[in-house]
């Protein structure tokens, strides 16, 4: 464990005989809770490539195909790197491609990197309690260190987050003191360099857990949907990952803790601008690794899940309605994650053959819809649209008709990334043809 009473004075990498004499007792197996293991799956992504040191930092997605995330976080010599994604067809990270980029030197970095105005990032330091900043045209080194106890906050951090559109207190930092569990506002301002200074610094509540980086859940997500909002929090001292309410400011409510996930050491939190996956970090000496947090896909009269950018509701042969969450938008520069279209809501009717409501606001991104195979009982989905950016709108009622009992229709819809529709007409056919065969042979032989 990180012994965040002597955080101050002693780095966690001379720690490290301490974190294996003295495990956390909370929380030391990798899994999902309840209720959220109903509708969320854990994938383990394992350990980043070499030359990247073991003990991760946080994370950031610097394009749809990278992320930034250091090795040997929280000593002087740790290097943060660009990986490469490796993705399914589906767009979900699978692993990540050898031979990373050294991006920047990043002394002492524990939560970060996270972007913020004009393309600098930042990140918090343990134990040194400060904050780094590097220009988006800058060198290896950073620009600009900032020593964050003269300003108020308790050695030592943590993670620096901004807060995404969409969210109260939106574009807003805020800062979390790994050691205290305290939780700040902080205003900061262009320092005419390129890069910004920081303060004042202002502590808004105390939340649990040893808090390192933390994440806003988009709209739609399963059980931390509308009307609430939501972040994520890592607790590296108590092995798990919590969710929390947001008050009117876009900071937690410590009496809504709620816990999300058990796994050892978690510091990185991020939201993936393809997919909506939850993706997160650990710093575990000789077992860091990084895990992906998806929507579970379910075919139930009840059931949720997500595909590609979309949220949807009731996905079985019934009617069902959901939230489009502008999946498959790139950020243009750095790590900071793209607008999201807020709680665009659509409609599935089986009754209407499958009429789709679309918002009234254009489409971001692009996304597929999924829906039922239309064959009574047979509730194979397939994808039967591709929704694609600021479009279609059919007409001036925002709705568009898909007769999912085409084979063709189906059949053009798909992108090869799932052939359910086209299998299950085979199939369909050939126990026609089946059928029909042992009709003409019983009645030719009753002849």
């Amino acid at each position: 464990m990180r012994l965040f009473t002597l955080a101050a004075t002693s780095a966690r990498p001379l720690l490290l005989l301490a974190v294996l004499l003295s495990l956390p007792t909370i929380g030391r197996g990798q899994a999902l809770v309840a209720p959220f293991n109903t509708q969320y799956k854990l994938t383990d992504l394992g350990k980043l490539p070499a030359p990247i040191a073991d003990l991760y930092s946080g994370l950031c997605f610097d394009t749809n195909t990278t992320m930034l995330v250091a090795g040997a976080s929280n000593s002087a010599g740790s290097l943060m790197y660009q990986v490469t994604l490796n993705r399914d067809s589906a767009g979900h990270i699978t692993g990540f491609a050898p031979g990373p980029t050294l991006y920047k030197n990043s002394p002492f970095i524990d939560g970060g990197p996270q972007e913020g105005p004009t393309g600098v990032l930042f990140a918090a330091c343990f134990n040194t309690n400060q904050m780094l900043q590097w220009k988006p045209t800058g060198g290896l080194p950073p620009d600009k260190t900032i020593l964050l106890t003269p300003l108020g906050v308790s050695s030592s951090t943590g993670g620096v987050v901004f807060i995404p559109a969409g969210f109260p207190g939106a574009g807003g930092m805020r800062i979390t003191s790994f050691s205290t569990s305290e939780f700040y506002s902080a205003s900061f301002a262009p320092d005419g360099l390129g890069t910004f200074n920081v303060g004042p610094i202002t502590l808004v509540t105390t939340i649990a857990g040893g808090p390192v980086d933390f994440v806003y859940v988009r709209p739609g997500a399963p059980l931390l949907g509308a009307p609430k909002q939501y972040m994520l929090v890592s607790e590296w001292s108590n092995d798990t990952i919590s969710a929390y309410q947001l008050d009117g400011g876009g900071n937690p409510i410590p009496a809504s803790r709620t816990l999300f996930m058990n796994i050892p050491g978690p510091t990185g939190a991020q939201y993936d601008p393809i997919t909506g996956d939850y993706v997160f970090t650990t710093w575990v000496a000789g077992a860091s690794k990084v895990v992906r947090v998806s929507y579970t896909h379910t075919n139930s009269s009840t059931g949720e899940g997500d595909f590609n950018g979309v949220h949807y509701n009731n996905p079985g042969m019934n009617n069902g309605e959901g939230w489009f969450l502008g999946g498959g938008q790139a950020p243009t520069v750095g790590c900071a994650p793209p607008a999201r279209t807020p709680h665009e809501k659509f409609a599935i009717s089986r009754a209407k053959q499958n009429l789709l409501h679309l918002p009234t606001a254009p489409y971001r991104g692009s996304a597929r819809l999924l829906g039922p195979f239309a064959l009574g009982s047979m509730q194979t989905r397939s994808p039967v649209a591709k929704l694609t950016q600021n479009g279609p709108r059919p007409d001036a009622t925002n709705q568009m008709v898909f007769n999912l009992g085409s084979r063709a229709n189906v059949a053009a819809a798909s992108d090869g990334s799932d052939s359910t529709g086209v299998v299950g007409y085979a199939i369909l056919v050939a126990l026609l043809g089946v059928v029909g065969g042992a009709l003409l042979w019983q009645r030719y032989s009753a002849a």
